[in-house]
């Protein structure tokens, strides 16, 4: 059974460990290579236990270390962005297209591009023969039709609250370097109602959990998030804190 557990989310930096009885996979890099150490140590693993790095894009939180991992010779599928920033070669590195079947041992992985601003940016769908995952970060539209698809769970990104935005926005003395950055925000990352509606057009009958990822700590409200979404679908929410932990 695939399980996916969270060392941080967030605009700070982003690292996930999935893994199962025989794979394992770093998604998501952005942060540093000691923090990377420090979760292999705590799940009793080394850099040659890693069948695989996974970026979803090129923007540091997601993949500053992807060239140390690509150093260890662990085989890395991100943008094409991501492999030119970092001056990776083309051996060992896998570039990352839309609705595109990846085998990892006995992992299954269907890449799904979303709308993140300009910047290429994919979701993954992880599966083996228990279970299957949907995991989108830093989207503000996802187009494919995933109806067909009974995710067991979710990570998702819940960016922000439309309402904290403007309330934030009016309470800020009209800092204009402020607005801008919640207007970037707007253009490039999940709200919450936007969220519910990408929810609904899913099938969540085998759903048991929706883990919200990626949350502004400004714009966001963790409570009003997991709660809103529990009384919408009646599945259990959490909502994860940046250290990852899930509040």
């Amino acid at each position: 059974m695939i399980k996916i557990k969270s060392y941080g989310s967030g605009s700070k930096g982003n690292l996930y460990l999935v893994s199962n009885s025989k794979t394992n996979i770093i998604l998501e890099c952005g942060l540093g290579i000691e923090t990377i150490k420090s979760m292999l140590n705590e799940n009793k693993l080394q850099f040659k236990d890693i069948n695989a790095c996974l970026s979803s894009h090129v923007h540091q939180d997601h993949s500053q270390s992807i060239a140390y991992l690509y150093d260890y010779n662990i085989p890395c599928y991100a943008t094409n962005e991501t492999r030119i920033k970092y001056n990776l070669s083309y051996e060992n590195f896998t570039p990352l297209n839309d609705n595109t079947l990846y085998k990892i041992n006995d992992i299954q992985i269907i890449s799904i591009q979303v709308h993140h601003g300009k910047t290429d940016c994919f979701g993954f769908i992880f599966k083996d023969k228990d279970n299957m995952i949907l995991f989108i970060t830093d989207f503000m539209e996802c187009k494919k039709n995933l109806k067909k698809f009974k995710f067991n769970e979710i990570f998702i990104e819940c960016n922000y609250i439309e309402d904290l935005w403007e309330t934030n926005r009016y309470n800020e003395d009209n800092d204009l370097e402020l607005e801008n950055k919640y207007k970037r925000q707007l253009n490039t990352h999940q709200n919450l109602n936007n969220l519910i509606t990408h929810l609904q057009n899913m099938d969540l009958s085998k759903c048991d959990k929706i883990t919200l990822i990626h949350i502004s700590e400004d714009i966001g409200n963790r409570d009003i998030m997991k709660n809103t979404i529990e009384e919408e679908f009646g599945i259990e929410c959490v909502a994860l804190l940046p250290n990852g932990v899930e509040y």
